[in-house]
């Protein structure tokens, strides 16, 4: 908000900071600074500290630009820094235009429980990576909320994806992002699965095509896993 020669960083960092700040609404600056100071603030510690602050940066990264108007007329674009061997074979790769997803795109209807799994859920989470690029191409705001879930098994044409906490549920469930993901999905795949999120105990363990279990609703079961203890039934 202030001037670029306040920034310790070389003449080519600052002009590329410059550049970076021409294109932030001080409006938007300064809600990012409130919303990231809420999520401090509301810091009551826990087994995921950095959750409050990724959700934060997606509160922020969903929200429409708003156009740049500054008091003072903008200053000449300044000539970036010279790129790297990498970075110019990078940008001079021909990356494939941004496509929209169809938005007659038709969801499968749920299959019924105890139904065996119409696809391996390994051969999704081992394709994962591109199912994320393809949803990328549709919707930019949709892998950074698929990076917190977990390919974990396929239960009839239900595809489920674990998470750690349950706000995740809801905003990946949400039926307009479920329909980009379970399009991506298609065209990669071409099987028609329906997204179903779940809590889970261990987002990372191994993936097979048995039915993965819900984390225990009760606390005490969940802290004495947290510890290392292991339930005897």
């Amino acid at each position: 908000t202030a001037s670029v020669d306040l920034v310790d960083a070389s003449q080519e960092e600052r002009a590329q900071y410059e550049d970076f700040a021409g294109r932030l609404s001080r409006a938007r600056l300064l809600k990012a600074i409130r919303v990231f100071n809420t999520a401090v603030n509301a810091y009551t510690g826990g087994w995921q500290p950095q959750l409050s602050l990724e959700l934060a940066l997606i509160e922020i990264s969903l929200e429409a630009p708003t156009p740049v108007t500054t008091d003072a007329p903008r200053q000449a674009p300044v000539a970036s820094r010279p790129q790297s061997r990498t970075e110019a074979e990078r940008a001079t790769e021909k990356t494939p235009a941004p496509t929209s997803a169809d938005d007659k795109y038709v969801r499968a209807e749920v299959s019924a429980p105890g139904e065996p799994p119409v696809y391996s859920a390994t051969k999704i989470h081992a394709g994962w990576m591109e199912i994320l690029t393809q949803v990328n191409r549709y919707n930019r705001s949709i892998p950074p909320l698929l990076e917190h879930a977990h390919v974990r098994a396929i239960e009839g044409n239900r595809l489920i994806l674990g998470v750690e906490d349950q706000v995740f549920i809801k905003m990946i469930e949400e039926p307009k992002r479920a329909r980009v993901i379970e399009q991506a999905i298609n065209d990669m795949h071409k099987v028609k699965l329906r997204i179903e999120v779940r809590v889970v105990d261990s987002v990372l363990a191994p993936v097979d095509d048995a039915p993965v279990e819900a984390a225990a609703d009760d606390p005490l079961v969940a802290a004495g896993r947290e510890l290392g203890g292991v339930v005897d039934e």
